[in-house]
C-alpha cells in the first residue's frame, strides 16, 4: 500500500436529533476507513463495528476505534458529546516498514546563483610591499681631460745627389712640383682618467592615492513575526516583514510553525521585494480549509 501524506480528518458535526433519545444521551455514529473496525467506549469495547451507532451520556467520553492484528494503527481521541447526532469519521493509519534503500538518484541541475552576500567588514591590513624599483640613472659625468698629442712620424729619406751639368741657359721657372706624401700617424696618446660620477638624479613623483574602500555595515538588528493564517484550499498566503526606517535588510527566512498533523504546506518563495522588506508566499495543496503558523525572521543593518 502506497501512503504519500500520513493525515487524519476527524469531522465532528452536532446536529437536531432524528430519533428521540433519553435525556441526557447523544447518539454517537462512528465511521472509519477501514470499515469493520471494532469502537470501544471509556475502556469498554461496544461488541459493534463500524459503521456503528451507540446511545452514549452526554460529555467528555475515550473513543478507541481499532483492527486487532490488521496492519492498522488504533485510533484513540477524546470526543465531547451533545444531545442529538453526534457523527465521528476516523481514517486509521497503516503500519508502515522500512524497506531496503533504493539506489541514489542521479544529482539533479544546479539551482541559480543565489543573490550577493553583505559585503563583510574591512580585512586586516596587508603586509608591506615590496621596494619600488631603482631610481633613474644620473646625468653623465664631465668629459676627461684632453690626452697628450703624439710624437711626429720620421722624415722619408733624401734622394741621390746627380752630377753637376753644364750651365744652361737659364730656362723658364719651372712649376712647382707636387708636395711629397705626409708621414705615417703617430701612435695615439693614452687615455686620460675617467672623471668623477655625476650626481644622482631626482626621485620620481609619487604616484595617486587609491580610491577609498566601500563602506561598512552597524546597527545590527534581528526581527521575527509570527503569521497565522486560514487558507482555502489551493489558495496562497503571502506576508511581508520590513526592517525599521533607515535600516536596510541583509537577509530573511522563515520557519514553520504548524499546520494540519503531517503536513507541510508548498513554499512558492522566499526573498527581498526591496533593501528593506522580506516576503514569503505560501500554498494551500490540501483538499481541506486549514490554519497554518509560520514565523518570518529577517537581519538588518544600518548601511549607507
Amino acid at each position: 500500500m502506497r501512503v504519500g501524506s500520513l493525515w487524519l480528518v476527524l469531522l465532528l458535526v452536532a446536529g437536531s436529533a432524528t430519533i428521540t433519545e433519553a435525556q441526557g444521551n447523544g447518539s454517537l455514529k462512528v465511521t472509519s476507513y477501514p470499515s469493520g473496525a471494532q469502537v470501544w467506549i471509556d475502556g469498554t469495547n461496544t461488541g459493534k463495528t463500524t459503521p456503528m451507532s451507540e446511545s452514549v451520556s452526554v460529555g467528555d467520553h475515550t473513543v478507541k476505534v481499532m483492527v486487532p492484528s490488521s496492519g492498522w494503527n488504533p485510533d484513540q481521541r477524546i470526543v465531547t458529546i451533545v444531545s442529538g447526532n453526534n457523527d465521528l469519521s476516523v481514517t486509521l493509519l497503516p503500519t508502515l516498514t522500512t524497506g531496503p534503500q533504493g539506489p541514489a538518484g542521479p544529482a539533479g541541475p544546479a539551482g541559480p546563483a543565489g543573490p550577493a552576500g553583505p559585503q563583510g567588514p574591512p580585512g586586516a591590513q596587508g603586509p608591506k610591499g615590496d621596494t619600488g624599483a631603482t631610481g633613474a640613472t644620473g646625468a653623465p659625468g664631465a668629459p676627461g681631460a684632453k690626452g697628450d698629442t703624439g710624437d711626429t712620424g720620421a722624415t722619408g729619406a733624401q734622394g741621390v745627389k746627380g752630377d753637376k751639368g753644364d750651365k744652361g741657359d737659364k730656362g723658364e721657372t719651372g712649376a712647382t712640383g707636387a708636395q711629397g706624401a705626409d708621414g705615417a700617424a703617430g701612435a695615439p696618446g693614452a687615455d686620460g682618467q675617467q672623471g668623477p660620477p655625476g650626481p644622482q638624479g631626482p626621485t620620481g613623483a609619487t604616484g595617486s592615492q587609491g580610491p577609498a574602500g566601500p563602506a561598512g555595515v552597524s546597527g545590527y538588528v534581528r526581527l521575527q513575526q509570527n503569521f497565522v493564517e486560514f487558507v482555502s484550499p489551493g489558495d496562497t498566503m503571502s506576508k511581508t516583514l520590513s526592517c525599521p526606517a533607515g535600516k536596510k535588510i541583509l537577509g530573511g527566512g522563515f520557519v514553520y510553525d504548524g499546520g494540519p498533523l503531517g503536513y507541510v504546506p508548498a513554499i512558492m518563495g522566499s526573498y527581498s521585494t526591496d533593501d528593506m522588506t522580506w516576503r514569503i508566499n505560501m500554498k494551500n495543496t490540501t483538499a481541506s480549509f486549514n490554519n497554518f503558523s509560520y514565523w518570518i525572521i529577517i537581519t538588518c543593518a544600518s548601511a549607507s
